[in-house]
């Protein structure tokens, strides 16, 4: 192998378990594998399985968004479509505008799932209050590792208010917006 800088190393893709890293110790050098590595850390690293594929996506929902133009006290965004084998490993909300609205007090955002038109509206995720200020430490993490099905299946942001949204042309809310990463694996 010739000398090159690790930043003219082309990417490698996904970490395989068999991959090898170099680890110094003593002033030597040794192999280790990842498969080592992720047991000496009792699962906290997760090394994908031969094939798999692990994605995060972000999306960001504004209160202009016309799903929250419903004359209703629920109203859901579809996010993504997942293929078929995939599982929601982790979700992540995270408001960035206080949310607020005509006659507002209450808006939760969970994470769920629809397939063939059915519903579960916090299957990957309970609500989040986004009537509260941004801040770096008010956040959800919710870490699954679930799906209702192996066949591909849609995620959901559903948004319950204690007041409709809005009158069927137009949105009550005034201001608001929210950051939610879906990290999901595709099973080999």
């Amino acid at each position: 192998m010739a000398n090159k800088k690790i930043s003219e190393l082309p990417l490698s893709g996904p970490v395989q378990p068999t991959d090898n890293f170099v680890l110094a110790r003593g002033g030597k050098n040794y192999k280790v594998t990842a498969e080592e590595i992720g047991a000496v850390a009792g699962g906290g690293v997760i090394v994908p399985s031969q094939g798999s594929t692990q994605v995060t996506r972000r999306f960001q929902v504004y209160f202009g968004d016309m799903a929250l133009y419903v004359r209703d006290v629920t109203a859901r965004v579809l996010l993504l479509n997942l293929p078929p084998l995939a599982k929601v490993i982790g979700v992540t909300m995270q408001n960035t505008t206080s949310w607020s609205g005509t006659g507002m007090g209450s808006l939760l955002c969970s994470i769920g799932s629809v397939e063939n038109g059915w519903f579960v509206d916090d299957f990957y995720a309970s609500g989040f209050q986004l009537i509260s200020l941004p801040d770096p430490k008010n956040f959800s993490d919710s870490t699954q590792y679930q799906s209702p099905t192996m066949d591909g299946h849609g995620v959901t942001a559903v948004f319950n208010a204690d007041s409709i949204f809005g009158d069927g042309l137009g949105s009550f809310l005034k201001q608001g917006s929210v950051i939610i990463w879906v990290t999901y694996l595709v099973l080999p």
